[in-house]
């Protein structure tokens, strides 16, 4: 438990916290109300399970563009998380990964992804997906029900993630 509102996660530091969990299980590596910002380092390739689960106050997560997976309920009950931006390169987002995130509006993936479990968004009712036409996450959004935003082309969300909600409109509006 921490009182801190940002954390700074790289694996060369904090090796002994990554972990690949085969249940949900695992207690949240960062387990507090306050926290509202997680950078993840360049040399993390896991954003292991449970990674944020529950922590209400986190508004923003920055990816690296190492990043290739989302481990199971990463992050899920993030009740202020209104927005994400995969970053090319991610593959796979597991079980749950993002599992009642109430607030949650946009989802910016890549067409890096070819893996997105069904439960992944359950719960995420106002979600609109933004990818391009016949991507895997395009043909996830349709097959699920999720509302989707096609782009012409790939998206380019390495090391860009909008600071307020003003900015991520602007961003959209670029599409």
């Amino acid at each position: 438990n921490t009182e801190t509102e940002g954390v700074y996660y790289n694996a060369i530091e904090l090796d002994k916290n990554l972990y690949r969990s085969t249940s949900s299980t695992k207690y949240a590596l960062f387990d507090t109300i306050s926290l509202k910002k997680i950078v993840f380092g360049k040399n993390v390739k896991l954003v292991p399970a449970s990674c944020a689960y529950d922590c209400d106050s986190l508004e923003q997560i920055v990816f690296s563009s190492s990043i290739r997976e989302i481990d199971l309920v990463a992050f899920a009950y993030c009740d202020s998380l209104k927005y994400i931006a995969m970053p090319d390169g991610v593959q796979k987002i597991d079980n749950g990964a993002f599992w009642e995130c109430t607030s949650l509006e946009t989802a910016v993936i890549p067409n890096t992804v070819t893996e997105i479990h069904e439960y992944t968004f359950t719960g995420c009712e106002n979600l609109t997906i933004v990818c391009t036409k016949n991507s895997y996450a395009y043909n996830y959004a349709v097959e699920n029900g999720i509302k989707v935003r096609v782009t012409d082309t790939q998206i380019n969300t390495n090391n860009r993630q909008p600071e307020s909600k003003k900015e991520t409109e602007n961003y959209f509006d670029s599409f």
